[in-house]
């Protein structure tokens, strides 16, 4: 009787991974069409940035990758847009449990040498500890907390027609570190949502003051 049932959990654990892998197959090929329609390359995997696009989205360290990526251009400017995952595990023993988390992220590379600037979705939590940094538009703070080293920066990021800006566009979070702009939401990236996500990236770029680029930029950076 035992060596029946372990025979029919061996078939249906098969039946189940065979199915995946098929959904997952047809997936890649979906992709893959959809970014050569358009101009651009496909990656199933991104390794190389895995650890990035998990760090730059406030992403744990376990299980990291970046993962059915479309890499292009778009105003003048890289980009690269995925799914970014990891695995996050709690308690001990019997109690230990795993949560796997993913995010819909657009890195764009950024000639701008800051670190850790993010913009995210203001809530309970954020608004009760009340440690962001504060702009003269009360409704701004109210929907957006803003965390930076340099507050110089970001008082300087967020003119007036950005605070607008960002206030038209408050569905996603903001990241920029390291050389890397990030455009970020809860769960995993469709290939149709790819164009709309990277058009704000473009719109939020074309909204940085020039005199940022010129007193923050890299060696070398085009700005």
């Amino acid at each position: 009787m035992q060596a029946n049932f372990f025979i029919i959990v061996v078939i249906v654990f098969g039946l189940i991974l065979f199915v995946a892998e098929h959904f997952t197959r047809k997936k890649h090929e979906k992709n893959l069409a959809y970014a050569q329609s358009r101009g651009w390359r496909y990656h199933k995997q991104h390794p190389t940035l895995a650890r990035a696009a998990v760090q730059v989205v406030g992403g744990g360290r376990r299980s990291n990758s970046f993962r059915m990526v479309f890499e292009g251009q778009s105003a003048g400017r890289p980009f690269l847009a995925g799914t970014a995952r990891w695995t996050e595990s709690s308690g001990s023993g019997k109690n230990r449990s795993s949560e796997t988390h993913y995010r819909r992220v657009v890195l764009r590379p950024i000639e701008l040498n800051v670190r850790d600037v993010r913009l995210v979705k203001e809530g309970f939590f954020n608004n009760l500890f009340n440690r962001d940094i504060k702009t003269e538009w009360e409704v701004f703070n109210e929907q957006w907390k803003v965390t930076a080293p340099d507050e110089r920066f970001v008082h300087a990021l967020l003119s007036p027609t950005m605070q607008e800006w960002l206030m038209r566009h408050s569905d996603l979070n903001l990241c920029l570190d390291s050389g890397w702009l990030a455009f970020y939401t809860n769960g995993q990236l469709a290939a149709e949502e790819v164009d709309s996500i990277v058009a704000r990236s473009d719109g939020f770029l074309a909204q940085i003051p020039r005199f940022l680029w010129q007193d923050y930029g890299y060696p070398g950076g085009r700005r």
